[in-house]
Formats: structure tokens, sequence, C-alpha cells
């Protein structure tokens, strides 16, 4: 099969630990990336690595769950881009999921293997959803506050910098 991008996709182990090993030496965390989007992760993280690339003491993690066909993720990117760029030195790690194919199985994969499958599914009313943010406590996998796409950028730099704080402070 083909992507739009004309990689050739395949469901196969091999082709997985190929794409989780082009992912290490990326610097790219191989968990997350086979759990994404399969054999393609790779090409579709290199598109948006401020998004993907984790902070190691990070306290605190931004999770968006996006789709290519999503208006509301098209929305919300250059707002949180620019929030991103404004707390870029707090320990917070922007954790961007592909949902592009709904493919449930694989979200929820990369959403457990991190202990976060409960709170973003409390975020989110039981059902994944695209075009929202997400923060939660990577210390007490507690979901901390949700924000929509129509909220501002400043809206956004501010809930990063308070739910920052609010890990920080023991």
């Amino acid at each position: 099969m083909r992507t739009r991008s004309g990689t050739v996709t395949s469901a196969s182990n091999k082709r997985r630990w190929s794409a989780a090993f082009a992912a290490m030496l990326a610097g790219l965390s191989p968990l997350s990336i086979l759990a994404i989007s399969g054999a393609t992760a790779v090409v579709a993280m290199q598109a948006a690595p401020a998004y993907a690339t984790p902070t190691t003491e990070a306290t605190l993690v931004a999770i968006r769950i996006h789709a290519d066909w999503c208006g509301r993720c098209k929305a919300l990117d250059p707002k949180l881009a620019a929030a991103q760029a404004s707390t870029a030195d707090l320990p917070i790690e922007h954790l961007r999921l592909d949902y592009t194919r709904k493919d449930d199985a694989a979200l929820t994969a990369a959403l457990k293997a991190r202990g976060l499958h409960e709170p973003v599914l409390l975020a989110m009313g039981g059902k994944y959803v695209t075009g929202q943010l997400i923060l939660v406590d990577l210390t007490s996998k507690q979901l901390l506050r949700t924000l929509p796409s129509d909220a501002s950028e400043q809206d956004i730099r501010t809930a990063l910098q308070e739910a920052a704080q609010e890990v920080m402070t023991p």
C-alpha cells in the first residue's frame, strides 16, 4: 500500500522495527513512533519535530491528538507552536499523536505504554477526539487541563506556564 507521500507501508514487524531504528537514530522515541502510525510514522514525525522531541526532565506532558483532516487541529497548530516556543525553557514534553487513519488500537497502545491512556480518555469524555490540547502531570498521571482548539495563543501559553508551575511545586 502507498501513502500520499509515496512511502510504501507494511504491517510487518520487520518494517516497524526498521522505523523504530531509524527513529532512534533521529533522536525520537521509538515507542511513540511505532504506536502512532506504524511504518510511516518516521516521515510523519519529521514533518513536525517540535511536537515529537521529548524533554528528558519533563514533568508535564502536553498531548495533542492530530489528524490531517481535522480543521480544529489546523487551527490549533500555529497557536500551539507559538506558545511552545515561548515556553521552551519549561519542563514540558510535547506529544503529538497521529490519528489521521482513526487507528484506535495504535493510539491506545501508545498512550497505555506511557501510562497516559486514562487521563486522556477522561479529558475526551471516553472517546478519542482531535483538535484539543491535554495537559497531564507525568509523575502522578493526573489530568491537569484541557484546552479546546479555539483557545488563544495567550490562553495556551498561560495554561502551559501554570500547569508546569503546578507540577514543579511540591
